[in-house]
Formats: structure tokens, C-alpha cells, sequence
């Protein structure tokens, strides 16, 4: 972690160490304190719904990227959002392999389901 001596750390010691990031600086993204702290983007974003969940973090609008630049939080618009099937866009194939369709680019990602 940054400033530390190398050692390693419990999961539970690097989550309570990105705890305390968040509540220091709830505006960052995830992944630009995964990337100062050396730990996974996904596990900045587990730890900030358990906070925001908690009621610990107040979920933010906007969140500050490296660039210095306001954007708006993508976890707030796609959160829970699935169409009228019920898979979240996913498209079904015989073989069992789903295609993703992700709305802003649409690109296809091939997925196992």
C-alpha cells in the first residue's frame, strides 16, 4: 500500500485500509484509488457500496477522474437497471455462451452463462 514497507497485507486490513481512503475522499473514482492503494478496482467498488449502504458514504453524483475532470458516476445510472426480459441486454445462445451488448459503444462481449 502507498507509503508502507512491503509487506502483505490480510483482505481484511486492505479493505479497512480503502475504508478510510473513501471516507477521506469519496469523490475519487474507484479506480484511481485502486490504482494509488495497488488494489483492484472491483474491490474499491465492494468496499464503496458496503459504505454507501451503511449509510457510512453518501453516494456520489460525480466523482473526480485522474485528469481532473467532474464526471458523472456511472454506478448511479446503470445500478439495477435490467430491460423487459430480465437479463440486463444479455442475448441467449444455444451453446450456452451470452453475448453482452453494451449500449455505448455496441460492442459484444461473449460471456459464459
Amino acid at each position: 500500500m502507498a507509503g508502507h514497507p512491503r509487506r502483505q497485507l490480510s483482505p481484511e486490513q486492505k479493505r479497512e485500509i480503502i475504508r478510510q481512503q473513501l471516507l477521506e475522499t469519496p469523490e475519487k473514482s474507484n479506480r484511481q484509488i485502486a490504482e494509488a492503494l495497488r488494489v483492484s478496482h472491483s474491490t474499491v467498488n465492494a468496499v464503496r457500496k458496503d459504505l454507501e449502504s451503511d449509510g457510512q458514504l453518501v453516494q456520489q453524483k460525480t466523482i473526480i477522474t485522474k485528469d481532473g475532470k467532474s464526471r458523472p458516476r456511472k454506478a448511479l445510472e446503470d445500478s439495477g437497471k435490467k430491460n423487459e426480459t430480465g437479463n440486463n441486454g444479455a442475448e441467449s445462445r444455444p451453446c450456452g455462451i451470452r453475448l453482452l451488448k453494451f449500449e455505448e459503444s455496441d460492442r459484444y462481449f461473449a460471456g459464459s452463462g
